[in-house]
């Protein structure tokens, strides 16, 4: 595996990808990397001859200063990882490199108001800063095609809108969340849970398939939301939100049993917060 730290490092191994008519696939990361990640590779890798993968912790989409500098940061161990999995490329640029004129934030697409919903509205200026470092990561990188983790299900949505927008040439594959044996979903942010926390934080997918099976029963949307923000409360979980909404514009679903919604994919996405670590899981209901 080859390791480049510039713009211009990364672009000789492309350039040499394309002199072999090579194309090559990306998955843009924040390092500290779990199996969910190394899937995203692993799923790559069926489609491509070559893969870049990308650690970047990016200051612009960050809402706070001491969740910066608490995120979880491995390279050595990532890069040791990636090397195992077979990834060809692994750009680690630093903030000058991204950021040369500053980190101000970049010109916004139009995106329909899905950056202003849920995460969006938590974390005020975090996918303003999430499209803006994935314009300039694939703007270094230029994949034919880029792999994320269902798991940030409204990042997914958030730049499949500005792929279209940018009119970027990308194709974005979301790959199906990757999950503890406990059920956990596997997040950087787990590191920082204590190991009763860790076996707690299971709690959220035994909710989410509980509000699966009320669903298919006939209960309705706002019924099953307050039943599993009453459950985490209960658990001992500080609950954000718990909702139903529909995956393509992240607006809620009408209160209405399954049967009767008319919405192609309906998504229960839930954020709760326990030991001060804010967990994000999401169940496809289609």
């Amino acid at each position: 595996m080859q390791i480049a730290k510039s713009r211009e490092e990364l672009s000789l191994i492309t350039q040499q990808w394309n002199a072999e008519k090579l194309e090559w696939a990306f998955v843009p990361t924040m390092g500290a990397l779990h199996n969910g990640h190394l899937t995203l590779v692993h799923e790559a890798l069926k489609h491509f001859p070559r893969v870049v993968v990308s650690v970047f912790v990016n200051p612009t989409q960050f809402d706070r200063a001491d969740d910066l500098s608490n995120y979880p940061r491995q390279p050595e161990k990532d890069a040791a990882l990636l090397r195992e999995v077979g990834a060809h490329a692994l750009f680690l640029p630093s903030v000058d490199v991204m950021y040369p004129d500053g980190t101000d934030k970049d010109r916004m697409p139009d995106l329909a108001g899905l950056d202003t919903k849920y995460e969006g509205a938590a974390r005020p200026g975090h996918f303003e800063g999430v499209v803006q470092i994935v314009r300039r990561l694939v703007e270094a990188v230029y994949p034919k095609a880029m792999f994320m983790g269902q798991k940030d299900a409204q990042q997914v949505a958030v730049l499949k809108r500005a792929a279209l927008q940018e009119f970027w040439p990308l194709e974005i594959h979301a790959v199906a969340t990757v999950r503890e044996s406990s059920g956990l979903a596997m997040s950087s942010r787990n590191s920082q849970l204590s190991q009763e926390g860790l076996t707690k934080a299971a709690t959220i997918s035994r909710v989410l398939a509980k509000a699966e099976k009320e669903w298919k029963s006939g209960k309705t949307p706002r019924k099953i939301e307050k039943n599993g923000q009453e459950t985490l409360l209960s658990a001992g979980f500080k609950p954000e939100y718990f909702d139903f909404i529909d995956a393509t514009t992240f607006d809620p679903l009408p209160d209405l049993p399954s049967a009767q919604q008319g919405i192609e994919k309906p998504l229960i996405v839930t954020v709760a917060w326990l030991e001060g670590v804010r967990l994000i899981d999401n169940w496809p209901l289609y």
